[in-house]
């Protein structure tokens, strides 16, 4: 199998170890004990116990069985272990694609993580983190303060934990996922980028090392940004049960979490997460160039909450 290592390599991403039958250059490297083994082998055709079945996964309690046709077969089990099996003449860079996505992110459910569906930037000193549902504008707006100097922490799966009565963010690796259409619109060229396989429109993977937060940070914010039909960009805090339902809604890879049996466990993390952290909707009109706004209202905000911290 082509990009193979030849001796396993250690990395590091969300803040845990990793030991590694296959080269990932995107992973900043460890020289730590791995606790999580990524292998190239062979997966069974059927998983124990199995919950759900279908032409895509099968799931039980402990593990996960993805079936990516043309590209690789993974096994996830009790969130220690990826098996990689991949398909005959498949894309190296598909194989990672669904590895550091679907597969790594459901071995943080197993793991009994906070995996949320967003990207994660540095703004003075401040962790933000950004989601929302796709197409809603995510990449557009931190590529915008990425290029306005502020660092990447982690794109696509932001990694939450509580420690020290706070709610911290794990850095991922220094990698973005951009669509033309976002770096156009910043005026980013992706022209000697390499385009996203197997992803529907114009995506491309921009790096990011020069501009990359390595250590966790303390989380300040969190803003759902929101597209509707209105006319001009506005911001609104939300409380209560809305701030949870956030968390909850944008859980990636949360649709597994009934086979896991974590829902409930879940549903305690995202409430926990919620009452520690002050949490927004950035509402965009749809069909307007608004990120100079939205970057505006979100630093404007920042103060504020950093003038409160202060006075309280």
């Amino acid at each position: 199998m082509k990009q193979l290592s030849s001796t396993r390599k250690k990395y590091t991403i969300f803040g845990l170890n990793v030991v590694s039958d296959f080269t990932l250059d995107e992973l900043f490297p460890s020289d730590e004990t791995g606790e999580i083994e990524i292998i190239h082998g062979t997966v069974p055709r059927e998983i124990d116990d199995v919950l759900e079945k279908n032409e895509l996964f099968q799931a039980s309690r402990r593990e996960l069985l993805l079936n990516i046709r043309g590209v690789a077969k993974y096994l996830i089990t009790d969130g220690k272990t990826i098996v990689v099996e991949p398909y005959a003449g498949a894309s190296y860079s598909a194989i990672k694609l669904y590895l550091l996505g679907t597969a790594f992110g459901s071995l943080l459910l197993l793991r009994g993580l906070l995996p949320i569906h967003g990207t994660a930037v540095m703004i003075d000193g401040n962790c933000v983190l950004v989601t929302g549902i796709s197409g809603a504008g995510k990449s557009t707006l931190s590529l915008a303060f990425r290029e306005k100097g502020h660092c990447l922490l982690t794109d696509d799966i932001a990694v939450l934990c509580i420690k020290e009565d706070s709610v911290w963010v794990q850095p991922s690796y220094p990698q973005q996922k951009i669509w033309r259409d976002s770096a156009d619109s910043i005026g980013v060229s992706v022209d000697s980028l390499v385009q996203v396989s197997l992803t529907r429109g114009d995506k491309y993977f921009l790096p990011s090392r020069e501009s990359f937060y390595r250590e966790s940070a303390k989380l300040t914010a969190i803003y759902e940004l929101k597209a509707e039909e209105c006319h001009e960009v506005c911001i609104r805090q939300l409380q209560g049960s809305r701030k949870m339902s956030a968390l909850l809604q944008h859980t990636y890879r949360a649709e597994l979490l009934p086979y896991f049996g974590l829902e409930m466990a879940h549903f305690i993390q995202c409430a926990d997460a919620a009452n520690r952290t002050p949490v927004y909707q950035l509402i965009r009109p749809n069909k307007l160039f608004t990120t100079e706004q939205q970057i505006s209202l979100i630093k404007a905000e920042l103060i504020r909450i950093s003038h409160d911290i202060v006075n309280n």
